[in-house]
């Protein structure tokens, strides 16, 4: 009996032990097994392009066009975009839009109206009754405070840059270098960036890790080269007062030396007389006076392009390729921010003695020129005056749009080369306004200043129809060296020999 009862006791023994392996293996299988709640949940469920979150190659996010990261509130979305419209909802927050309603939302610019972003997030269907209060709330959660990884603040790879990106403040591509606005950052990303400010602070907050001495050193260099872009924009406030034309061909004035770096150049240019100091009556512009205006600022630009290291690594074809697409748009940013502020609806041009417009109309132009005029007035001279634009947040602004990587024909190695020189010089930007005029006010004022890009764009567009137009029919007789800048070269892989160029 002793035997059997041991023998009864010890089978007992094994079955239990067998049951409770099968349960442990049962419990491991459910936790591993990945749900695919449906897309209304607010999480990234099974969808089109993948289950469990996964993103297929195909998807994109229908607000920004950047990759999706699964389905977030019913569309197919990057974790920036959830993350916008879930803190939106949930802080019940409103915007308001500083143009007419209509702003570009992509990857690269996403952040710059956040009235227009959530405008698009509804419209492209993310519904705002998928958001759980319980599921998705804003802010620190019992479980953040009882395990303060750094990932709570920089993510798991402890990258700032990738944090900014998942939080919808970047993005892959041209233009992805533009900061977020750091009214939305908190103090230890803005300390990770190289800004100090009242932002705000949370005593449960973990510490940021050290700012690599590599980013510190790019950072500083950022910092000098946007010091002396400043410097150099007075050498060209100089310049472009005093009567400078070239006559020479494109290619030549292009392919030589910055003059503005030539000590003796400099020296004949103090030694003329500024038309400020002319004191000339003002008239009203004549079109030989817009044809000068126009010409001199080009012959500005060429020689103010060449200190920019990103032109100066591209080829021929690009550089020109670049000069076009700023072409029309580059004397009217000069001529709205030098010019006197004599009333609201009057430009002085500075580098024609005495000449300017208004709201005047001058039926003997062309329809589009007197449209880019009413253009210039309203859309760029107004908001730059209101903004009170500085000399530093000028010369930034007019390189960071200069340097388009989304400009015709300009290759693809041009693109990553003038994108990466883009975003430095918008966070040296950024971090300049933060010291200058506080956290509070640098988000807004960072991206009302970005936006006027968009007024350039749209101008610049417009403008390239009305001169064609105007040279099809000889409204308007362009010089030569206009023609070369306007509608290119023929051979702009031509070669100089002995100084002539063979077209």
């Amino acid at each position: 009996m002793a035997d059997g009862g041991a023998q009864m006791l010890g089978q007992m023994g094994l079955m239990n032990g067998m049951v409770a392996a099968l349960g442990a293996a049962a419990s491991s299988s459910l936790l591993s097994t990945p749900s695919s709640p449906p897309a209304a949940n607010g999480t990234a469920g099974s969808g089109p392009g993948g289950s469990g979150g996964g993103a297929g190659a195909e998807d994109i996010c229908l607000v920004c066009q950047d990759a999706s990261t699964g389905y977030h509130y019913g569309v197919p979305s990057c974790n920036g975009c959830k993350t916008f419209f879930r803190r939106t909802i949930m802080k019940k927050q409103t915007f308001t839009c500083q143009n007419d309603g209509n702003c570009p939302v992509d990857k690269s610019i996403r952040c710059a109206c956040r009235h227009c972003r959530f405008e698009k997030c509804i419209k492209v269907g993310m519904d705002r009754n998928a958001i759980q209060q319980n599921r998705d709330p804003i802010g620190y959660t019992k479980r953040t405070r009882r395990y303060p990884a750094v990932k709570t603040a920089f993510g798991s790879s402890g990258n700032l840059s990738q944090s900014l990106t998942d939080a919808g403040f970047g993005g892959s591509g041209a233009g992805s270098n533009i900061p977020a606005p750091l009214s939305l950052m908190t103090s230890e990303m803005a300390a990770r960036y190289g800004m100090s400010g009242p932002m705000g602070s949370d005593e449960s907050s973990p510490k940021p890790p050290p700012v690599p001495p590599e980013q510190k050193e790019a950072q500083a260099k950022e910092d000098a080269f946007l010091e002396k872009l400043a410097k150099f924009e007075a050498t060209c406030a100089k310049v472009r007062k005093v009567s400078m034309r070239t006559e020479e061909h494109l290619i030549q004035a292009v392919c030589g030396p910055c003059k503005m770096l030539d000590p003796s150049f400099m020296e004949a240019v103090a030694m003329q007389q500024s038309v400020e100091e002319m004191a000339e009556p003002l008239r009203h512009a004549t079109q030989s006076d817009y044809a000068l205006w126009h010409e001199r600022d080009w012959c500005v630009m060429i020689e103010w392009a060449k200190i920019l290291p990103p032109y100066c690594q591209l080829a021929l074809d690009d550089k020109l390729a670049l000069l076009r697409h700023s072409a029309i748009t580059f004397p009217s940013l000069m001529a709205c921010f030098y010019t006197p502020n004599v009333g609201p609806d009057r430009i002085i041009l500075l580098n024609v003695p005495g000449a300017y417009f208004d709201r005047t109309p001058e039926p003997t132009r062309p329809m589009g020129f007197n449209k880019k005029k009413y253009q210039m007035l309203d859309q760029l001279l107004a908001p730059m005056r209101k903004m009170d634009i500085d000399m530093t947040e000028f010369s930034a602004f007019k390189a960071i749009f200069f340097l388009n990587p989304d400009a015709d024909d300009v290759s693809a190695v041009c693109k990553q080369i003038l994108s990466d020189g883009r975003g430095g010089l918008t966070n040296a930007l950024y971090r300049y306004m933060v010291k200058k005029h506080g956290v509070d006010e640098a988000g807004d004022r960072f991206g009302r200043l970005l936006l006027l890009g968009t007024v350039l764009a749209t101008m610049a567009v417009e403008m390239k129809e009305a001169v064609v137009v105007a040279d099809f029919f000889d409204q308007i007789a362009f010089s030569h060296f206009a023609k070369q800048l306007l509608f290119g070269v023929k051979k702009e892989q031509a070669r100089i020999d002995g100084g002539s160029v063979s077209e």
